[in-house]
């Protein structure tokens, strides 16, 4: 399995590159006006075994007096079958924020 810790700028931007890199399956809606719809997340592809759309990440939890922080940007961790170069995207954490329980 590959295993990878990705970083973006917001959530349409990781959907689009995981739609490129053929980890999401490319499909448009359309609703009844025949408007295309909103990019949504889609269906994973034969390469994918799982993707979690973590998010945001508190860099500096709440308090009574302050309000939490976040480390930059959208992440999102993805299992493949296959290697996909994800450039500077990829992003290799000290103290991950999510892991996948793997034996």
């Amino acid at each position: 399995m590959n295993i990878y810790q990705l970083k973006y700028t917001d959530k349409q931007a990781a959907i689009f590159d995981l739609m490129d890199k053929g980890v999401l399956l490319k499909k448009l809606t359309y609703n009844e006006d025949e408007q295309l719809e909103p990019l949504r997340v889609t269906p994973n592809t034969e390469i994918t075994k799982a993707v979690v759309w973590v998010g945001q990440i508190v860099d500096v939890p709440a308090t009574e007096e302050t309000e939490a922080t976040f480390i930059d940007g959208y992440h999102v961790d993805v299992m493949l079958t296959e290697t996909r170069d994800f450039g500077s995207s990829e992003t290799f954490p000290k103290t991950p924020a999510h892991k996948f329980g793997i034996k």
